[in-house]
């Protein structure tokens, strides 16, 4: 296994922490195989780090993820949801997905990167798709133990024709995991139990109003400001919601041609933001890219 710590050790595994102090204490573990369009790996975390990954993992195509837990304990996040993992869980993630992971313990964890395109998944719709296993099944713990064998043998000294089934099985068996995998839907604020799922309902609903915000919000709900910051201790912020869901109504709105000719200060108001350079800050954090590239001939203020 190849080690790597700190920033340079970040980098390596397509990753960004969020503080100084967690880039620091940052260090990894890494052994992987790759057999054309599938990268097969296992990644040894050392524990107290949250880290918050990067779009594709890396790789220059789009793939998915599919993270299996072999030993110890992590919270991933991603939208609203906090989903606990321990050996025998999995997590199936589009490249696309921004999320976060909190390791809790020395972690050890399989993963198959498989490029979307890939003939033999791509046409299951599934592929693009967040999925969640609370628990190992029997479909996940066969993958786990060919992968394992995968990873611990040098399989580029096999002779072409004996990779190429090897390939084979991998595919079938990712696309047996992934035919059955359990729906993750991110964004169903309704089905959020309690004041959280009240809250995050009106801030669906009237996050383009710029006045909008925790204090705004209590009042709405008739609750303190205090009240309704409790209610979000576990997930991100009011701020950090109504940034993201202005970020993705401005975004759909730059993409969408019925506004094409709409100057950029517009959509930054009517998507409710303050002002122009939040939006850009925004969208640029979302996306990685300036706004100026979210949309043809993007009209400047």
């Amino acid at each position: 296994m190849r080690r790597m710590t700190g920033a340079s050790g970040l980098r390596e595994v397509s990753a960004v922490a969020d503080t100084a102090e967690t880039k620091a204490r940052f260090a990894a573990k890494i052994a992987a195989c790759r057999l054309g369009p599938i990268v097969v790996g296992i990644f040894q975390y050392a524990p107290g780090v949250t880290v918050h990954t990067v779009e594709n993992f890396g790789h220059a195509h789009a793939v998915t993820r599919l993270a299996i837990v072999l030993d110890g304990e992590a919270t991933v996040r991603m939208g609203l949801r906090i989903l606990p993992m321990n050996p025998g869980s999995a997590i199936l993630i589009p490249g696309r997905q921004r999320f976060s992971y909190a390791i809790h313990s020395p972690l050890t964890v399989l993963y198959v990167d498989i490029a979307v395109d890939d003939p033999s998944v791509a046409s299951n719709a599934a592929i693009d798709h967040s999925a969640w296993w609370p628990k190992e099944t029997t479909l996940l713990a066969g993958l786990t133990g060919f992968a394992r064998a995968i990873v611990r043998r040098d399989v580029h000294a096999l002779h072409h024709s004996e990779r190429t089934v090897i390939r084979q099985s991998v595919e079938s068996l990712m696309l047996a995991v992934i035919t059955t995998a359990p729906p993750l839907n991110l964004d169903d604020y309704d089905a959020i139990p309690g004041l959280l799922g009240t809250a995050m309902s009106h801030l669906r609903r009237h996050h383009s109003d710029p006045t909008l915000n925790v204090e705004t919000l209590a009042a709405a709900l008739g609750v303190s400001a205090r009240t309704v910051q409790r209610a979000f201790t576990h997930t991100d912020t009011v701020s950090e919601h109504l940034t993201l869901m202005r970020t993705h109504t401005a975004l759909a709105m730059l993409q969408d041609p019925r506004f094409a000719t709409m100057p950029v200060t517009r959509i930054s108001q009517k998507a409710g933001f303050a002002s122009i350079d939040t939006m850009r800050r925004a969208v640029r954090a979302a996306t990685g890219k300036p706004l100026n590239q979210c949309r043809p001939a993007v009209t400047e203020p």
